[in-house]
């Protein structure tokens, strides 16, 4: 699994105090949101030598696959496998001012 994700997810936020950014998506999804991209994992051998940087990376993914590729021990159970095929699912992205009810644009979003 990918660091910080985050699964069953209906809309996830970010801002930066005065705006921001919603994802909605009718059917569930995965996200993240991290101060690393995947490059600055696969650089660092240990996460002391992991830099934060200032952007925010927000990832939006229909699914990840369950831990477990039988390589040294159990295979995913079936219902956490991503079979072959085309996959593909809908988001959309709004912006927020923060005062407002994230849930309800959300919601409103939708519909």
């Amino acid at each position: 699994q990918e660091c910080g994700n985050h699964t069953a997810v209906r809309f996830a936020a970010v801002d930066n105090g005065r705006v921001g950014l919603l994802a909605v998506a009718p059917q569930l999804m995965e996200c993240s949101a991290l101060h690393y991209t995947p490059a600055d994992f696969l650089a660092a051998k240990h996460t002391n030598e992991l830099e934060a940087r200032s952007q925010t990376f927000f990832n939006l993914d229909w699914k990840q696959r369950g831990l477990g590729t039988a390589s040294c021990g159990e295979d995913t159970l079936t219902q956490y496998r991503i079979h072959a095929g085309k996959h593909s699912f809908e988001f959309k992205l709004l912006p927020f001012a923060v005062n407002g009810s994230i849930a309800a644009i959300a919601r409103e979003s939708v519909r």
